[in-house]
């Protein structure tokens, strides 16, 4: 039987291959709108990317005025 440690680490891998296949091929402002849409809040987005949080931070801010996001909750 697998331990919590053990599943949180499976979903973490889990989490990161579908982010890899979501993102391929994609710019940087393209794959954190995807992303972001997928529910992944700004840290992880950048952790995911190689990027700083504040950068997609700014990056969501720059969608938001375009009308392409919405303001998170």
């Amino acid at each position: 039987m697998e331990t919590s440690d053990e599943t949180l680490r499976e979903l973490r891998l889990i989490r990161g291959l579908l982010s890899a296949q979501l993102t391929q091929g994609l710019l940087q402002k393209d794959a954190i709108l995807t992303l972001t849409n997928a529910g992944m809040m700004p840290t992880e987005i950048a952790e995911t990317i190689g990027t700083t949080p504040n950068n997609v931070s700014v990056t969501l801010s720059s969608l938001r005025k375009g009308g392409k996001v919405k303001k998170s909750r």
